[in-house]
């Protein structure tokens, strides 16, 4: 129970800073759920892969026609991946893969954006 209760505080926790992020930066919500450390070159973001809620899977290409796109990261955008990485730094969680998601769990944070946003809850950062 009580690693199930550490998960949830994550959840909520970077559900919360995924929020914030998309203040700054438009993104769909799939993508956000896939959004990786990797894909952020300095002030450059470059979006490669997408969550499909359907397929409960990652689709390794964009709705785009190209499949793929590029936008600028705001400095306000990059504190928040910056807050996230020393999080996870310090809960012993992997930076080398999905910013928002924790253990892989891409539908718990899909479900928790959904809520959050459709539902206009509030968010404490």
């Amino acid at each position: 129970m009580e690693q199930y209760d550490k998960r949830r505080d994550y959840v909520q926790k970077f559900t919360s800073l995924a929020i914030a992020f998309l203040l700054y930066v438009p993104l769909r919500r799939g993508e956000l759920v896939a959004l990786k450390f990797d894909d952020i070159d300095g002030h450059r973001l470059y979006l490669t892969d997408s969550y499909s809620h359907g397929t409960k899977s990652l689709t390794g290409r964009l709705k785009d026609i190209e499949g793929w796109r590029t936008m600028d990261v705001v400095p306000p955008a990059l504190e928040i991946i910056e807050k996230i990485r020393q999080e996870r730094i310090r809960l012993g969680m992997p930076t080398d893969g999905c910013i928002f998601t924790v253990n892989e769990k891409y539908a718990s944070l899909y479900s928790a954006l959904g809520k959050s946003i459709n539902k206009g809850r509030c968010i404490h950062l």
